[in-house]
């Protein structure tokens, strides 16, 4: 069995690093997880018995994630077999070795048994303890990748890349022949409307963020139960992704979690997602959706569902996210997208670098439009205290 498909710039650089630790530093739709997965199951040829580790923070964000591209990959070039995957176990057999994935939130298999070989993916999102954990039981080849949107004071910079056995690359969406056009433009745009978005998403470099929009949230375990009250956002997409946010408040304390971030879904297909998603017994919760979506507004809400369009005025982005900013948000661990999100939400900036009033840069905004919509319905524009709580959970 051969694996021979096109690959991108990512996978000459693994072909040619001959040092123990390979660290990916990539923009977006640089091709970097597709063509390490490429990578590794073209080593793994070479192998028997042997065990790949894929990880990531949280297990939740998998599925989605980096288990669809890998699954992905076997049945675009005829190479699945469904005697070879244990869905149970969240395993791969791959001519004779052993491809399993887990989530850095399970301490379990982080402190578990050694392995040959390791790809941590959205490794920003983790701690240095949990990597070293990882590393000491690796014995021959890791793998590391992350989008620079940290500081220089990260551990990848400080514990890993100045170590003699690391090589480090940076590579960008030029470097990747197969990323649409569509989405090229989208990325070059951020060269005329955010420099620290530029940076961070175009040239994958680290970003010099100075006009963060929001600073008033934290990352939570979980989600909590019994909330007073539940509602959604709805934020409508197609090549960009679908997305609902759920917000939860409690003892006068706003919660979210990330139920759906999910590209090329028609209304039909979204409203099977709403299914999935809203247990019965909620089904008459509130749900905010974009005003500019009338017609698949009013096609969900004949499916049964309490939705309503959120309501513009002249300021109303402004005013939203004053709103939202009055609030501090607890942010489940596994919303990774909208934690990816609000890290890069920022203000846009004229030609000279002074911050516009009120406009934020349209790019990786789809959960932050969402909790707006919800925020800004259900809070009144009138002085809100800014409820806080004694938690400082942090991932990095």
């Amino acid at each position: 069995m051969n694996v021979n498909i096109q690959t991108t710039k990512v996978f000459r650089f693994l072909e040619n690093s001959n040092k123990r630790i390979t660290i990916m530093q990539g923009g977006a739709r640089s091709g970097k997880t597709f063509n390490i997965l490429i990578w590794f199951l073209k080593r793994l040829q070479l192998e028997k018995n042997t065990t790949l580790s894929i990880c990531r923070d949280p297990f939740a964000a998998m599925p989605r994630s980096i288990m669809k591209d890998f699954f992905t990959i076997l049945a675009t070039n005829n190479l699945y077999d469904k005697k070879k995957h244990n869905k149970t176990m969240s395993s791969y057999n791959w001519i004779e070795n052993n491809i399993e994935f887990f989530g850095l939130d399970d301490q379990h298999k982080v402190q578990g048994p050694q392995r040959e070989f390791l790809f941590i993916n959205e490794a920003d999102n983790t701690t240095w303890y949990i990597v070293n954990q990882l590393l000491m039981r690796t014995e021959i080849k890791i793998v590391i990748d992350f989008n620079p949107n940290i500081n220089e004071d990260h551990w990848i910079y400080t514990k890993l890349k100045i170590r003699d056995d690391c090589d480090f690359f940076i590579t960008t969406f030029l470097d990747n022949p197969f990323c649409p056009e569509s989405q090229k433009k989208e990325i070059e745009q951020l060269k005329y409307t955010d420099k620290n978005l530029w940076r961070i998403y175009g040239e994958g470099l680290i970003g010099m963020a100075e006009n963060l929009i929001y600073t008033n949230w934290e990352i939570i375990e979980k989600f909590p139960e019994n909330c007073d009250e539940i509602f959604y956002g709805v934020d409508f997409g197609y090549n960009n992704p679908s997305t609902i946010i759920k917000v939860g408040i409690k003892d006068k304390l706003v919660y979210i979690h990330q139920d759906l971030y999910k590209e090329k879904l028609t209304n039909e297909d979204l409203i099977k997602e709403i299914e999935i998603i809203i247990p019965f017994e909620l089904r008459n919760a509130t749900i905010y959706a974009d005003s500019a979506e009338p017609a698949r507004i009013e096609e969900i809400k004949r499916s049964g569902y309490n939705i309503h369009p959120v309501k513009k005025g002249k300021n109303s982005i402004k005013d939203g996210i004053d709103v939202v900013k009055r609030h501090r948000l607890h942010i489940t661990k596994e919303s990774v997208n909208i934690i990816k999100e609000i890290k890069s939400y920022v203000w846009k900036e004229d030609k000279n670098g002074k911050i516009i009033d009120g406009e934020p840069v349209k790019f990786l905004d789809h959960s932050m439009d969402a909790i707006r919509y919800v925020l800004s319905s259900i809070f009144t524009k009138e002085k809100v205290v800014v409820f806080t709580s004694d938690l400082n959970y942090n991932p990095i």
